[in-house]
């Protein structure tokens, strides 16, 4: 840990640095690369202060985003698969159990084409292709298991 370094912003008090977050992605980076001219004044300042550079991938963010819907359509499937069974034969109830029936495989589609689409048409690589196609394999998963345990 550094003492910290007193830096003077013009129009405010001075301020007493001891830790520097710096964002690599369009701060310290153009086009994906790191600017060259600022590697020696960073190493420079390192000395003074700790620098801490985080770097954050959209693809990532993508990824886990998508996961994470995945994650909360499982946990509703449950609900939905209830649903798709008549609680008795009346017509009205059948109608019913199909519509749900159809929804729930349009969601599990669904879930299957955007995870192709996200995996593949951002050229992700293969450990963010694995969070991404986790998702929809948690959602079928369900469907497949009440497939075979309810029909």
């Amino acid at each position: 840990m550094h003492e910290g370094n007193t830096i003077e912003l013009p129009g405010k008090h001075p301020v007493s640095l001891t830790q520097l977050v710096l964002d690599f992605t369009g701060t310290l980076s153009l086009d994906g690369k790191p600017i060259s001219t600022l590697k020696e004044s960073l190493i420079a300042l390192s000395k003074k202060i700790d620098i801490t550079i985080l770097i954050v991938c959209i693809k990532t963010i993508v990824a886990v985003a998508f996961f994470v819907a995945c994650a909360v359509v499982m946990n509703k499937m449950f609900w939905m698969l209830e649903q798709c069974v008549p609680i008795n034969q009346e017509a009205a109830f059948k109608t019913r159990a199909r519509r749900w029936k159809r929804i729930v495989a349009t969601v599990v589609i669904g879930a299957w084409i955007c995870a192709c689409i996200i995996g593949f048409a951002f050229n992700m690589p293969k450990a963010l292709q694995a969070v991404v196609f986790a998702g929809p394999i948690a959602i079928t998963l369900p469907v497949l298991a009440w497939v075979f345990l309810v029909y």
